[in-house]
């Protein structure tokens, strides 16, 4: 197996050895400028291409769409909105970070963002309420914290001039372990963030708080708080992963169909293709397969034992014993 050294999918992003075909390895190695596509995309692109679904690009302007070229948070929101305009995953990746997240590094050299202010613990409770290693509550007024001017916001970045964890359980055993050393004060340098700038859990940049979404200031607060950039890159991440790991389960349910149809019984039979048939639909629909017969466990225990044998090993796919999809939703789907 030929490796090449910068190789990247450009739909996931995966970089690992043995994810091309020789074909894109050779591609690559005689134009660098080539952007190859792994076998678990290529896979995916070509069970796509047979589909036909009832959602439209209104980026490219691509229609009959299948769910699985969308984000599932965009079918979600789809659902609850009919009239909801949707991008496939396609555009928004070649789209890259929208200009309100894209956080220019350069700007602003000139106005501070932050400053650092040291403050000396005396032995004994601090009163800091932390989350990872940003202070996530106003300390009370009675507090060494409090009485030393400590605010919510704050960054802790070393204690005794020691580079500071990144985990709130990490700092409570440095200052522990400097406490357990004699009765010397602790000594925290924090990073404060300047007016109207906040501190990203994820980069760690202090960012104006326009770049953050309220939901992300109001109910997750310092330490938790991330800038949009942030999310969308680990939205994405999120949704490549999920997207491969369904298109898996298409493969696994398919030949747990197969070895079912070469030696099972016509139950055997039944059971792998409904379960075949609800994982692909999941993935045109967006919908996920209902459980009409909650009472049949032990039916599911034997679909379960059905499904093993089939496909010779352990499997992650779910198990209802029936399944059943909106009429309605799904009507001229399928080709």
């Amino acid at each position: 197996m030929v490796f090449v050294s910068g190789m990247k999918c450009k739909s996931c992003g995966v970089d690992t050895d043995g994810s091309f075909s020789q074909s894109q390895v050779k591609k690559y190695q005689a134009d660098k400028s080539f952007e190859p596509t792994c076998k678990a995309c290529n896979k995916a692109n070509e069970e796509k291409a047979k589909w036909a679904g009832n959602f439209e690009c209104s980026k490219c302007g691509r229609k009959r769409l299948v769910a699985a070229e969308f984000s599932q948070t965009q079918i979600q929101k789809k659902r609850l909105n009919p009239i909801l305009l949707l991008t496939c995953i396609q555009c928004v990746k070649a789209a890259g970070p929208s200009k309100e997240t894209e956080v220019d590094l350069e700007d602003g050299k000139e106005e501070a963002k932050e400053e650092v202010k040291t403050v000396e613990f005396s032995a004994g409770k601090l009163g800091l309420s932390i989350e990872k290693n940003a202070v996530n509550k106003e300390p009370s007024p009675e507090s060494q914290a409090g009485q030393l001017g400590v605010k919510v916001g704050w960054v802790i970045s070393h204690i005794n001039g020691k580079q500071a964890p990144a985990t709130k359980a990490d700092i409570l055993k440095e200052v522990a372990a400097q406490s357990e050393k004699g009765s010397k004060p602790v000594r925290f340098d924090f990073r404060v963030p300047c007016e109207g700038y906040h501190c990203c859990s994820q980069c760690g940049q202090m960012i104006l708080g326009s770049f953050f979404t309220g939901a992300q200031l109001r109910n997750r607060g310092p330490g938790k708080q991330r800038c949009r950039k942030c999310v969308e890159q680990t939205e994405g991440e999120s949704e490549r992963e999920q997207q491969h790991s369904r298109f898996a389960k298409l493969e696994e349910a398919r030949l747990a169909a197969k070895k079912a149809s070469a030696c099972g019984s016509v139950r055997e039979q039944l059971i792998a293709a409904s379960l075949e048939c609800a994982v692909e639909a999941e993935l045109v629909t967006g919908l996920k397969p209902m459980v009409l017969d909650e009472e049949g466990g032990e039916g599911q225990a034997e679909a379960k034992q059905v499904l093993l044998e089939a496909g010779g090993g352990s499997t992650s796919l779910g198990l209802p014993r029936t399944f059943s999809f909106n009429r309605t939703f799904c009507s001229g789907l399928w080709r």
